[in-house]
């Protein structure tokens, strides 16, 4: 088990990326707060880690995980319809980066989590599909057809 500075010191350094993946998943706030906290839970309790790499790809596997597991409860499904959230997002974003957070929040599970890891975290399809327990091939897949639906979302 961490103790409380390093526990401080590994939130520093993850937090951007654990709140990114659940804005991902949902548009709360306090989702993805609730999130964040289970997320670092389980980290502090993990006993231990080969490198950094495999620490970010832990933390990012296991806040994908925990969203999907919010998604399927009870809690979530009685609870207001997605288009009537507020955007995890901040105020002070522009229109278009909203736009765009949109579109790519409105992709099917594999497709969002590719583009998320390809685009904001720079993983390669080797990487994304070891990640994702999925075959190279398939993450190029995903790819393509991501930016496919991306592209007609936004030229509408």
């Amino acid at each position: 088990m961490l103790d409380q500075a390093e526990l401080s010191c590994a939130i520093r350094r993850h937090a951007d990326t654990v709140r990114r993946v659940c804005a991902l998943y949902s548009a709360l706030t306090s989702d993805a707060e609730d999130v964040f906290q289970e997320v670092f839970l389980k980290f502090a309790t993990h006993p231990g880690f080969e490198s950094p790499d495999h620490e970010k790809h832990w933390l990012i596997t296991v806040t994908m995980n925990t969203c999907k597991d919010l998604l399927k409860s009870a809690r979530f499904k009685r609870s207001a319809p997605s288009d009537q959230l507020a955007l995890y997002a901040s105020e002070s974003i522009s229109d278009e980066v909203t736009t765009v957070l949109n579109a790519v929040r409105n992709l099917k599970t594999p497709l969002r989590e590719t583009v998320y890891l390809h685009y904001y975290e720079g993983y390669t399809a080797v990487e994304i599909a070891q990640l994702l327990n999925s075959r190279p091939n398939t993450v190029y897949s995903w790819l393509a057809r991501a930016r496919k639906l991306l592209e007609e979302a936004l030229h509408d």
